[in-house]
């Protein structure tokens, strides 16, 4: 079953947006609460979580509470083929511990943490590296307390292989057939990961794959 896809986006032209995927990229929105969305290019989107949702101050170990953003994300990486760069930043106030000689050793270990942490939900190894980055791409001045909290933080690199979008579209759909629609009447809203519901989607990704199984030649 084909699904009228529910989006928001900055063109005029909404038919021609459905039919062109690339336009569809360049203005996805995907809205997860504490998580920063920007697209980079193309092929590329980036995902930013601070440091302090994620761990404890000094450590490396993931939060228990932050499983629902991270299922969220991982929402992301199912319905992407390409490569996935986590980095871990830091601000430039020095570290020094057994375990953390240096924000190079902390910021190393929290990007790993994150990329054990989708490995272990089944994403391919393969697509997975992470970087420690310490103090080197500040995104902001370290001589506040604000812009030391935004330096200190996560960012996953996720690289879209073509199609790999589509199946996000599914993230808010309305169940009435494609082809039974008059483009120009579409109606277009933003990805929201938190409102969905986990289950009915991977039942909807399903059929979508089952649809384009049959489909093909």
């Amino acid at each position: 079953m084909l699904f009228q896809m529910k989006w928001r986006v900055r063109k005029k032209a909404v038919g021609q947006i459905l039919v062109d995927r690339s336009k569809v990229i360049e203005s996805l929105d995907i809205n997860i609460s504490n998580v920063d969305f920007k697209k980079l290019n193309n092929d590329w989107v980036e995902f930013t979580l601070e440091s302090e949702f994620l761990f404890t101050s000094g450590e490396a170990e993931l939060r228990l509470d932050v499983n629902d953003t991270l299922n969220n994300l991982l929402l992301v990486l199912n319905n992407t083929r390409g490569d996935v760069r986590v980095e871990g930043h830091t601000d430039d106030k020095a570290i020094s511990t057994f375990r953390f000689p240096s924000n190079w050793e902390l910021s190393a270990a929290r990007a790993a943490a994150v990329v054990r942490n989708f490995e272990a939900r089944g994403v391919n190894p393969n697509r997975l590296s992470a970087t420690g980055l310490s103090s080197s791409m500040p995104i902001s001045s370290n001589s506040s307390s604000e812009g030391r909290k935004k330096n200190r933080r996560v960012v996953l690199k996720i690289r879209a292989l073509e199609g790999d979008f589509e199946k996000l579209e599914a993230l808010n759909y309305d169940s009435t057939p494609l082809e039974d629609v008059e483009l120009e009447d579409v109606e277009l809203d933003d990805i929201n990961l938190d409102s969905i519901d986990h289950e009915l989607l991977m039942q909807i990704l399903n059929e979508i794959d089952a649809d384009a199984a049959q489909a093909s030649p």
